[in-house]
């Protein structure tokens, strides 16, 4: 006699076949790379991702990254991605010349922004200023790149003239973007103190977007005009000191 159906034996069947599904794309994913591997196609370390390539879903061990995927089988739908391991080096080298790239580009596009601002974004690499780009290709695996505009009002520029834009700010855009791209690495955009950047003649805090491994630099992307009420109030009493 056929027994009647009720919940618990659908529930049943559909998490089995869930289950099937997502070892079936793990044991695909392992033979893929596997053969890609002995063919000497694909290197041995490597990162892996679910979904998509946001630092929230990157995983660096293999081993664990098909564990958990074995124990989700709620998660059957979601993408697997698989990226090989640059050098940090590499990564950091190539994400300062992208949001480099983005911030005179876009910089060029919004035409109230003056020559000096636009002139005056420079890079860092570890705290020195450099005087050509491409003083970059000297960089090491544990340095820390800066993206600054030393124009007095820069800071300004990005809270008062471009916060409110669709952009949020050329310096913030920038960030959120290579955040995004680069989720293997620290990005990190916050205003920092002029007497601590190399080539600024003022007193003004300055815009800073910093790149680096995740080692070195811990995640932060701040608001153009974030705390600035409580900046104002810090300089309007020394001031009146």
């Amino acid at each position: 006699m056929v027994q009647p159906l009720n919940i618990r034996t659908i529930k049943s069947a559909v998490e089995g076949s869930r289950q099937y599904v997502q070892d079936e794309k793990i044991q695909i994913a392992r033979r893929t790379i596997t053969r890609f591997q002995y063919a000497d196609r694909w290197p041995d370390d490597y990162n892996s991702f679910v979904t998509s390539e946001k630092s929230g879903n990157l995983y660096k061990d293999p081993s664990k990254f098909f564990r958990v995927m074995h124990y989700k089988p709620q998660w059957y739908a979601r993408k697997f991605i698989f990226r090989p391991r640059a050098k940090s080096s590499s990564l950091i080298r190539q994400a300062t010349l992208e949001a480099y790239s983005i911030i005179i580009n876009q910089t060029r596009q919004i035409p109230s922004i003056t020559g000096l601002y636009g002139s005056s974004f420079k890079v860092m690499l570890d705290g020195k200023l450099l005087s050509n780009i491409r003083q970059l290709d000297s960089l090491n695996d544990d340095s820390i790149t800066k993206i600054v505009n030393t124009a007095p009002y820069a800071g300004a520029m990005e809270k008062n003239k471009l916060y409110f834009s669709s952009l949020g700010g050329v310096i913030y855009y920038a960030a959120q973007t290579i955040k995004r791209k680069y989720p293997q690495l620290g990005v990190r955009f916050v205003y920092e103190r002029a007497s601590a950047i190399q080539g600024t003649n003022h007193k003004y805090d300055v815009p800073v977007l910093s790149i680096g491994t995740r080692t070195s630099i811990i995640d932060k992307i701040s608001k153009p005009g974030k705390n600035h009420r409580r900046r104002d109030r810090i300089r309007r009493s020394k001031r009146n000191a």
